[in-house]
This record gives structure tokens, C-alpha cells and sequence, in this order.
């Protein structure tokens, strides 16, 4: 009598070994590390920031798809916005605004006046005239 086993099945030591040893140690901790780090203020913040900021590229997103407009670059443009109010909550970034990142435009304005103040100092400055005999 012939009956069919089905395919081969490994049994024994072999890489799902090791996995689930890993498995079984490490990932309880990670869980027990995780819940202690989420529970920090900077962390419910940025959490609450990133909420904020998927409802508000949503509703957008919707908006803009209605309009007729580009979903693509709507969804890069509240990409970009999400970011950097995410960075503005770590406190590393300036405030977005709708129309652009402010630090954009501060430092273009810093830099134009900085190149003008160096014209100026330039324009100001006497030159000496020299000769072949200094």
C-alpha cells in the first residue's frame, strides 16, 4: 500500500532555532524598553505632532485631489510639512508655515544682507595707490 507523505518538513536544530532563541529573549525586553521610552513627554509630543499631521495631509490630500490637482506633489508637500513640524516639536527646526519653511526665507534675507554689508565695506574701504617702487 502507497500513500503520499507531503513535502519535507525539517525537524531538529537548524537557523528557526537560533531565531526563536532570539525571539524568546530579546524581543520581551525590547517591548518592556519600548513602553518606558514611549511613555516620555518628548515622545507623546512628537507622537501627537505626527497624529496632528496625518490628518491634517489627509484632509489636504483630499482637498487637492477634488481641486484636480497632482496627488503626487500634494502628498510630497505634506510630507515636507509633516517633517519639519515634527523637527520643529524636537526643537530643532523653525515653525512651518503654509507657504514654506521660514528658515528658507531668513537665511536668503541673511544672506543678502550680508552680501550688502560686504559691498559696502568694500565701496568704503580707501585703497591705497600703489606704485612699482613699494
Amino acid at each position: 500500500m502507497f500513500f503520499h507523505k507531503g513535502p519535507y518538513v525539517q525537524r531538529g536544530r537548524g537557523i528557526g532555532n537560533l531565531l526563536s532563541s532570539f525571539f524568546k529573549s530579546f524581543i520581551p525586553s525590547l517591548k518592556t524598553l519600548g513602553g518606558e521610552i514611549s511613555s516620555t513627554p518628548v515622545v507623546q509630543n512628537v507622537l501627537k505632532t505626527v497624529k496632528d499631521s496625518a490628518k491634517d495631509a489627509g484632509i489636504n490630500l483630499a482637498s487637492d485631489i477634488v481641486h484636480g490637482n497632482n496627488p503626487v506633489d500634494s502628498i510630497k508637500s505634506n510630507l515636507d510639512l509633516a517633517k519639519k513640524k515634527i523637527l520643529h516639536t524636537l526643537g530643532e527646526g523653525e515653525i512651518p508655515n503654509e507657504k514654506g519653511p521660514l528658515s528658507i526665507k531668513k537665511k536668503q534675507n541673511l544672506r543678502k544682507r550680508k552680501q550688502s554689508q560686504n559691498l559696502k565695506k568694500i565701496k568704503n574701504k580707501k585703497f591705497k595707490s600703489k606704485d612699482i617702487f613699494d
